[in-house]
């Protein structure tokens, strides 16, 4: 079984305030411990100071160690060296660093605490320190303290736990993180090529947006916590700039509009290679018209010899609509709406006359298309089933392409704007059943279905209602000669999301290796957003469509050959 992509994310851990503070005094008792291991933070219930930490990707980050404790004034500590010996006559002492800052802790002069056991209590002791020097033979720091001039005076000190104001660790630069910041977090462990590959990939989609002058989604990287700006960077890179910059260009220039009742109209004016119209049962109809004068079940053979052969692919798109209703590209994805189109497609899956036969399924290659919040009850839903026979190795399971939602400039007329949703995420929607070329594209899908043998390509809504499975259409396009054929029933005539092609691989690969034959629309719609008024981030919410969402359909491969190579099957109720 493929993935797609790999999509690494952070969860936010939120850690409950603790408990109020209640005032200690010194020394304390039974409240720090005597050491730490480096891994780990210190919370103390009565001393611990409110905390809300948020998670940050650790595909881009780096760990920083330094031990946080808390003292009986209310001074958070870091736990930056063990005193473990005395060195010299002089009352110098001898430090192990347990920090990433020992020439900031050990050689910067100032106030400095150390903890000790004294007469069997623990103590916080406040020291000044004079000088320190590293010993590198050693990997130790010898340091001087005011006051501390003989070896009598160092000796008491050995054992201590030498600490620095918790207020003062330096800043870190992006990407690091202190380890006790990462207590609690899901770590991703991802290899240093991965993280390097990924900083080249946001570098490449910046300079991008800068080129189509869209440097204001940039502006949250100054703003907010780093996983947000993490967050921004992935919708960064996750935006496809080739295919935003053919959509505006081509809202631009009217074009013809294909779509199910112009591809109608095409075949009554017999401009078509030829057409086919059939019952709901599959029989032939009185109108069958075509260049040969073949037989239903001659069709049905040559399609289920195809499968067999494993020549054909299967593409389905799954929608987060209801039965009936009208797929809402911009809608949420409740869990219960996913729930229904799932279980509409296992439906489909588990029927096997309406679907695919079982013992075709091992040879047939499989892409599922859908939203991503569906993405792992999908997976789920086919390991628990098997696969429903499918071979787990020619299965892939594809996020649906998405497009940012964009606002028209009111002084130049060819200008956009990307919205954005807040100052780390970009507005977006779903491109359409016409991103699915796209998506097989940037994937390289069709390169792995080239090299399994496939010839015929079937992209169609996932829906019990569509007689997907029917080997008689592939039979039909093959014996036509097509490079695109379509099965338009009543039901999918009103909707361009309703939909079961066929494509050749010869055409399937001139649509992916230009997607400029893809046609685009404009569809004004109303969204809030989020803009930069000087040095912050106010709300916009319009009281009338302000806004385009950018639309592709499946029909706009058409414009990828002559008519002449393409033919139509009518289902007639």
């Amino acid at each position: 079984m493929h993935r797609a992509s790999l999509v690494c994310s952070s969860y936010p851990v939120f850690l409950s305030p603790s408990s109020p503070r209640l005032p200690l005094s010194l020394p304390l008792q039974h409240q720090l411990p005597r050491s730490l291991p480096a891994s780990f933070g210190v919370q103390l219930p009565s001393t611990s100071p409110q905390i809300y930490r948020h998670a940050v990707s650790l595909l881009h980050s780096s760990a920083t160690q330094e031990i946080v404790e808390t003292s009986a004034s209310g001074l958070d500590f870091v736990d930056v060296g063990y005193v473990y010996s005395v060195h010299g006559l002089q009352g110098e002492i001898s430090v192990k660093p347990s920090t990433d800052f020992p020439e900031l802790r050990f050689t910067t002069p100032g106030t400095r605490w150390l903890r000790q056991q004294v007469l069997g209590r623990e103590t916080i002791r406040e020291v000044k320190l004079i000088d320190g020097r590293e010993h590198p033979g050693q990997k130790s720091w010898i340091l001087t303290f005011e006051g501390i001039d003989t070896v009598e005076q160092a000796r008491p000190l050995v054992g201590s736990t030498l600490l620095a104001r918790e207020g003062d660790r330096p800043e870190l630069e992006d990407g690091e993180f202190y380890t006790r910041d990462l207590v609690g977090m899901r770590v991703v462990m991802k290899e240093w090529k991965e993280r390097k590959k990924f900083q080249k990939r946001l570098i490449a989609a910046k300079k991008k947006l800068r080129e189509m002058e869209q440097q204001h989604v940039f502006h949250g990287f100054r703003f907010g916590e780093k996983y947000q700006t993490s967050l921004l960077a992935n919708h960064i890179v996750g935006i496809n700039s080739k295919l935003l910059q053919q959509a505006l260009q081509n809202i631009e220039i009217p074009s013809k509009r294909w779509n199910a009742t112009e591809l109608m109209n095409a075949t009554k004016a017999e401009l078509m290679i030829s057409s086919l119209k059939i019952s709901g049962e599959g029989s032939l109809g009185p109108c069958a018209r075509a260049k040969k004068v073949v037989t239903n079940s001659s069709l049905q053979k040559k399609g289920n010899h195809l499968v067999s052969e494993g020549k054909k692919a299967m593409v389905l798109v799954v929608h987060n609509s209801e039965e009936g209703n009208e797929c809402d590209p911009h809608s949420v994805v409740s869990e219960s709406t996913a729930n229904k189109s799932l279980a509409l497609l296992q439906t489909l899956l588990s029927d096997d006359q309406r679907f695919v036969k079982i013992e075709n399924r091992a040879s047939m290659p499989l892409v599922l298309v859908l939203p991503a919040l569906e993405m792992q009850m999908l997976e789920k839903l086919f390991l628990d089933n098997d696969h429903f026979a499918f071979d787990s190795k020619k299965v892939w399971f594809l996020e649906e392409e998405k497009l940012p939602i964009v606002s028209r400039s009111p002084t130049e007329q060819n200008k956009f704007k990307i919205l954005m949703k807040s100052p780390w995420e970009t507005l977006q929607a779903p491109v359409g059943s016409g991103g699915v070329f796209s998506l097989l594209s940037s994937h390289n899908i069709i390169k792995n279905l080239d090299e399994l043998g496939v010839e015929y390509i079937q992209i169609c809504t996932a829906n019990p209602r569509n007689a997907i499975g029917n080997s008689m259409f592939l039979g039909f396009v093959k014996s036509c000669g097509a490079d695109i054929g379509f099965q338009i029933s009543e039901y999918a005539k009103h909707s361009e999301e309703r939909f079961n092609t066929m494509l050749s691989m010869n055409v399937m690969k001139k649509l992916t290796n230009h997607i400029n034959k893809l046609e685009f629309y404009a569809t004004p719609k109303l969204n809030s957003h989020v803009e930069k008024v000087d040095k912050e981030f106010i709300d916009v919410i319009p009281a009338a469509p302000n806004s385009y969402e950018l639309r592709s359909s499946i029909y706009s491969c058409l414009n990828a050959c002559s008519l002449d190579k393409v033919c139509v099957m009518e289902i007639t109720e």
